[in-house]
């Protein structure tokens, strides 16, 4: 995507003097700044991730400012969220509140306008008919591609999620509208407000099944139980979704194995033996 015109911080005297470190409280604003091209995309893509999701008008995001640049770098300027203690109702309250977004933007087709980033790895979009096609080609294979260039695969290992992928049709469903996902939506980008209200940050919007968003909320160590709970209340998963977690969250698998190594490989490789 096009980094869009950003207006300059020296037109924006308190914002600039924030940014040379002087009268704004830092605990207040949250000021991500670019290091390079890549990470001004990077950037990029979270600030459209971020006004997706308010758009919705379901889920609480922290105010963006906006993109401005700073001295040659881009910058990403936000409330902070102040922590609070995470209590049960804000979790219910979060479950509750995805499903209804999940719900309201349905969506004929899977995947986005443009390419964006899950973590620090690429992410694939395009537009798509088919979920399980497009989980296939635009989620697992250009992972296995990458981790094939920079030999952290065997070759069993790329045969098995080939495999996988031609099996896709059979395994994900194919019955429901597509709804705007969170995309990375793991304990540590939904953070629990001195408010009471759970913060949904960091995201890699795109449109798809609904159930791989909540398959990934269950990859380290999941959320409370209210959640859950409160989810299932506004929309009930379809039969079977547990079992097609572990395909889900594969892509998630593959993409730590690209950005952090070899320690990933062993979990990858679990799930594929299952199919």
């Amino acid at each position: 995507m096009n980094i869009p015109v950003l207006p300059d911080t020296q037109n924006l005297p308190e914002l600039e003097n924030f940014l040379s470190g002087s009268t704004i409280d830092r605990d207040l604003i949250h000021v991500k700044r670019s290091g390079d091209s890549s990470s001004e995309r990077m950037l990029a893509c979270e600030w459209v991730g971020l006004r997706a999701l308010e758009e919705s008008g379901e889920v609480p995001v922290p105010t963006v400012y906006g993109l401005f640049r700073d001295r040659g770098a881009v910058c990403l300027v936000m409330d902070r969220i102040r922590r609070g203690s995470g209590s049960g109702a804000a979790y219910r309250d979060a479950g509750a509140m995805l499903a209804r977004m999940h719900r309201s933007t349905a969506c004929e087709t899977a995947g986005f306008e443009h390419d964006n980033y899950i973590g620090l790895g690429r992410q694939t979009n395009g537009w798509m008919d088919s979920w399980p096609r497009f989980f296939a080609d635009r989620r697992i294979s250009p992972q296995v591609e990458h981790a094939r260039k920079a030999g952290l695969l065997e070759k069993v290992d790329e045969l098995a999620c080939e495999r996988l992928c031609a099996r896709m049709g059979e395994i994900l469903p194919d019955s429901e509208t597509m709804s705007l996902l969170h995309g990375d939506l793991w304990s540590g980008n939904l953070i629990p407000g001195e408010d009471e209200r759970a913060y949904f940050i960091d995201p890699a919007v795109y449109y798809g099944h609904r159930e791989a968003d909540l398959a990934m909320t269950r990859l380290f160590g999941g959320f409370p139980a209210a959640f859950y709970d409160a989810y299932e209340r506004q929309w009930p998963l379809l039969p079977g979704n547990e079992e097609r977690v572990p395909v889900y969250n594969l892509y998630h698998l593959l993409n730590h194995l690209n950005i952090f190594g070899p320690s990933y490989r062993s979990s990858v490789r679990s799930v594929l033996k299952r199919f």
